[in-house]
């Protein structure tokens, strides 16, 4: 990458800086064991901001009674309720 380009790069990153925090802090002080109504919300905010920024996302609700019988499942985790999966 070219000096300019690379200055120009770290120079938008660093704009985007308290954004990119604010939104880490709202991922980390979200509950997302046993598929919260606020996980969920949080999901499909991300797909609109993903959306919003040129990128294809898939939400899809995960398939619980079909992993439920496989042999390696584990619900240690809560299980994965209704949520859906981004």
């Amino acid at each position: 990458m070219q000096p300019q380009a690379r200055r120009t790069r770290l120079r938008d990153v660093a704009a985007e800086r308290p954004a990119m925090v604010e939104l880490l802090q709202e991922l980390v002080r979200t509950p997302s064991v046993g598929g919260t109504r606020a996980e969920s919300e949080l999901q499909e905010r991300l797909v609109r901001d993903f959306a919003a920024s040129g990128l294809e996302t898939d939400l899809w609700p995960v398939p619980l009674a079909e992993l439920e019988r496989a042999p390696d499942f584990s619900s240690k985790s809560g299980g994965a309720g209704i949520r859906p999966t981004c």
